[in-house]
């Protein structure tokens, strides 16, 4: 479960809050070092052990040793945790040279939450921002459903409908395969229709096409000589209706 920090500590600038964690960060690692310390000097003060060695190996021991002060037990007893601590710096020191190596370089922008109102400051305003957005969304709903059209028809012209209607159904229990097509949804029949209309006048162009291809076609030379012919054969006609 996490901890609630408090309101006054929330209030405070992140510099000053994180100074603080600071300290107390210190102030914890400092007694937990001091503990330590002090079970180690219990751990060896309940150590009996002391091994003895002859003066001349003491005498060597002490010459290969002679930049440590302490003791060989002490020596060997924090022994370990001294190499922890330089393998701790070494890998510190190498991750240091590491980033240093690194040439991008991140802006980040300021927080944005210093400025801003707690969330249970903020509660009721974001309960109002959502009721908002539901009742625009209703009205907008509200509004589409009343604008889609809906005729109404006289009982006259329904009862004309209901007529035609059984009749349909009655030709297509007796098997008559137009009058399924007639039953389906209006805007299928509607395609359906648009689509024979559409193919009556493709092929009514097509017929046109073929019977003006069909006449023989005349030149300029060949137009003034029939029109000619044509003339004197009404002319010839007209003058026989005369003398009759």
């Amino acid at each position: 479960m996490s901890r609630r920090r408090p309101s006054g500590e929330r209030s405070q600038p992140f510099d000053r809050r994180l100074h603080l964690w600071e300290v107390q960060h210190q102030a914890a690692k400092q007694k937990h070092m001091q503990a330590r310390q002090e079970k180690e000097m219990q751990e060896l003060d309940e150590c009996t052990f002391q091994p003895s060695i002859n003066a001349r190996s003491e005498y060597y021991a002490r010459r290969s040793r002679s930049c440590f002060v302490e003791s060989l037990p002490e020596r060997l007893y924090h022994e370990a945790d001294k190499r922890a601590s330089l393998r701790n710096k070494a890998k510190e020191l190498m991750e240091a040279d590491a980033l240093c190596s690194y040439t991008f370089q991140p802006n980040i922008n300021p927080s944005r939450g210093a400025n801003r109102a707690p969330l249970h400051l903020r509660a009721e305003e974001l309960r109002q921002r959502r009721e908002q957005r539901v009742r625009s969304a209703q009205i907008a709903e509200e509004r589409r459903s009343g604008s889609l059209f809906q005729p109404k028809i006289s009982n006259r012209s329904e009862r004309i409908v209901q007529k035609k209607r059984d009749m349909l159904y009655r030709c297509a229990s007796q098997g008559q395969v137009d009058c399924l097509r007639q039953l389906g949804p209006v805007e299928e029949r509607l395609y359906a229709e648009a689509h024979e209309k559409e193919q009556r006048r493709a092929a009514l162009q097509d017929f046109h096409q073929e019977l003006v291809q069909s006449f023989p076609s005349v030149d300029d030379t060949s137009r003034p000589i029939c029109f000619l012919s044509v003339s004197a054969f009404v002319f010839a006609t007209v003058l026989r209706r005369h003398s009759c």
